[in-house]
């Protein structure tokens, strides 16, 4: 990947880590590897990744299962926060941990993932 593509992904995680309420913010390969990431210091990134990329592929499988497409956004939702992974592609996809879930977080991540769609595109 090329030195500017990662460096666009970089600022468009860190416009995103800069909103309100949004702690961590990750591009992850399919196979669970950090690609460019906004988190806070101290954070143990490679088993989020790994552990995203287990949710995401399983979700898949489990909607493959039922003779669904995925829609390619997985929400998690639970009492201490919010995980949400969106596709980006065959080779990718977004995550994000917030504090609690909200329909404009959603659509402010949804509107990232398509500008990431591009970057991945070109780099």
């Amino acid at each position: 990947m090329e030195a500017s593509s990662l460096g666009q992904m970089k600022r468009l995680l860190a416009e995103l880590r800069a909103k309100q309420g949004v702690t961590l913010t990750a591009v992850i390969s399919h196979t669970g590897v950090p690609v460019a990431w906004e988190a806070p210091e101290g954070l143990h990134l490679e088993n989020f990744a790994m552990l995203c990329a287990t949710l995401a592929g399983s979700s898949e499988l489990l909607f493959q299962g039922l003779g669904k497409r995925s829609a390619g956004r997985l929400v998690l939702e639970s009492n201490a926060g919010v995980i949400v992974t969106i596709s980006l592609g065959p080779k990718a996809f977004l995550a994000a941990f917030l504090p609690s879930r909200s329909d404009e977080m959603l659509h402010v991540l949804d509107a990232a993932a398509v500008s990431l769609r591009g970057v991945l595109r070109t780099g």
